[in-house]
């Protein structure tokens, strides 16, 4: 059973800071490295042919998210198989494959299992320290926000969206563009916003999409902090494995879909916009922004799923890591003697 929690929030505004629907300074293609290619500014807009914009050029009203930020309404997301409609000619295929969003937001979800796992760590770390250490820990539950422009108009577009992390799709869609279906791929939780009326949205994450027998691996660049180090030991075998996992999901991705349109995909670390198109025709003609707070959120399934406060999701989340690790020793903690 899916529990959602909500809360409500007092919002205060700060005169004083700069509109955030104002484009930035800067070069929105810089961005920081990692191992497996670039973080960037959480108003960075990542397209296809690895071309970078700030998402205030594209749409009007931009607002990042902000952990006070709540759906309206939480429906569940059906999990599929790995088994989704091929493109058909009528329709332009856009593949879009981000490791993490850079924006949090106040969504949070866990298992059941993850409860009964982190029990465990509670409990061994308990008594590794003697009694001394009774802190659960954090953990990021939280879902990540991206931000999806659809500019394009020609064709109807048929998304497929690739995650590694939990991450919340935000769809921004151009008045003119047409959205035919939205294809959510992801290791571990996904969701969608603001989906156009008469989309359709199928889904494959966590352990469903693990049965696939292939891993959303992004295909390694020359400028990855990965290939740059090459050269320390042990890190050829690490490509080769990237290499590999990478080129079975992209084989899996062209059968199950078909090919998406030439130079259209985008592949990014992490970013929380990406513009599936090109930049509206003049400033005048921007998208209208579509905010994650007050929108219907069709989220995977889980044990829990919370929309609330990162105080209330801790409060949620300890009592019921205590209750479990109490039940697994049989009572509480202190019971067990330790340090006495």
């Amino acid at each position: 059973m899916i529990r959602i929690l909500s809360a409500v929030f007092v919002v205060l505004t700060v005169a004083a800071c700069a509109p955030e629907d104002a484009v930035p300074p800067g070069d929105p293609a810089v961005g920081n490295p990692e191992m497996r290619g670039f973080i960037y500014a959480d108003d960075a807009m990542a397209a296809g042919q690895k071309r970078f914009y700030w998402v205030q050029q594209a749409v009007s009203g931009y607002e990042r998210a902000k952990k006070t930020d709540l759906p309206a309404e939480i429906a569940v997301l059906p999990n599929g198989n790995c088994r989704f409609p091929r493109a058909g000619d009528n329709e332009s295929l856009r593949h879009v494959h981000i490791s993490h969003g850079t924006q949090k937001t106040s969504v949070y979800q866990f298992s059941n299992e993850d409860i009964d796992k982190r029990a465990e760590r509670y409990v061994s770390t308990y008594l590794k320290s003697k009694g001394r250490l009774k802190h659960i820990g954090e953990y990021r539950d939280d879902a990540n926000l991206i931000n999806v422009v659809v500019t394009k108009t020609d064709k109807p577009v048929y998304l497929v969206l690739t995650s590694q992390s939990h991450v919340i799709w935000n769809i921004q869609k151009a008045p003119d563009a047409a959205i035919s279906r939205i294809a959510l791929v992801g290791a571990k939780a996904v969701g969608v916003a603001n989906v156009p009326e008469g989309t359709s949205v199928l889904a494959s994450y966590r352990d469903v999409f693990k049965a696939c027998g292939v891993r959303p691996f992004r295909r390694p660049q020359d400028d990855w902090g990965l290939i740059e180090d090459s050269s320390r030991p042990g890190m050829q075998e690490v490509i080769r494995k990237n290499h590999g996992y990478a080129n079975e999901y992209w084989r899996w991705l062209l059968q199950t879909f078909g090919a998406p349109e030439g130079g259209s995909t985008v592949e990014v670390l992490g970013i929380s916009n990406v513009l599936v198109g090109d930049l509206p025709p003049s400033p005048e003609a921007p998208v209208p922004f579509a905010p994650f707070a007050g929108a219907r959120l069709v989220m995977s399934r889980n044990d829990y799923v919370m929309a609330t406060s990162h105080r209330q999701y801790q409060k949620k989340h300890n009592a019921l890591v205590r209750a479990a690790a109490e039940k697994a020793v049989g009572g509480d903690l202190e019971s067990l003697g330790v340090g006495k």
